[in-house]
């Protein structure tokens, strides 16, 4: 078995992640005694097969907002929140979620438009998950046009369903147990 040279090592940047691909990827990964210790210290597999997925919740409920991110972390995810659709499209921007529940009826920016605006900014944007997740039936003709037309990944009616539900289609959406 070869055993990683120190020298290859030492020009790396010493973070667990450029180590963990380094050993990942070196016939030494895992049996050399630096690659095990190495994957001690940092935790090397939870970084890789538990990476936390990361969920905005953009609601301008505070006591919804409360009750689904209790839920989604309980259930091991990072959770960031917004109150309206102005703060959750420059928070999705800047951190780019896994995963967006955004609510239809929001002041200062309406959830229809942040996810219409969000598709159109690049292909982060474009390719996002978003569930939308609202009281508004989906009834009305101009409703349900903007709604096709941002492809959201499900339209979830809130008091049909419990955040449980809402975890279950986080999951399935992002094909996770």
């Amino acid at each position: 078995m070869a055993i990683c040279p120190l020298g290859k090592l030492a020009n790396l940047k010493s973070t667990p992640a450029v180590l963990f691909s380094y050993f990942k990827h070196s016939k030494s990964y895992p049996p050399t005694p630096i690659a095990h210790n190495l994957k001690l210290k940092y935790n090397i597999h939870a970084m890789d097969e538990h990476k936390k997925i990361k969920v905005l919740i953009v609601e301008d409920s505070n006591l919804i907002n409360k009750v689904y991110t209790s839920e989604l972390i309980s259930e091991g995810f990072d959770v960031t929140s917004a109150n309206n659709g102005e703060e959750g499209i420059k928070i999705a921007l800047e951190e780019q979620p896994d995963i967006i529940l955004l609510d239809i009826i929001m002041p200062v920016m309406d959830g229809l438009t942040m996810m219409n605006l969000l598709r159109n900014e690049n292909q982060y944007g474009k390719k996002v998950p978003i569930i939308l997740l609202t009281s508004l039936s989906p009834n009305e003709e101009k409703i349900m046009e903007e709604i096709v037309k941002g492809e959201p990944a499900y339209y979830l009616v809130k008091s049909e369903c419990k955040p449980s539900d809402v975890v279950e289609k986080i999951r399935e959406r992002l094909g996770r147990k």
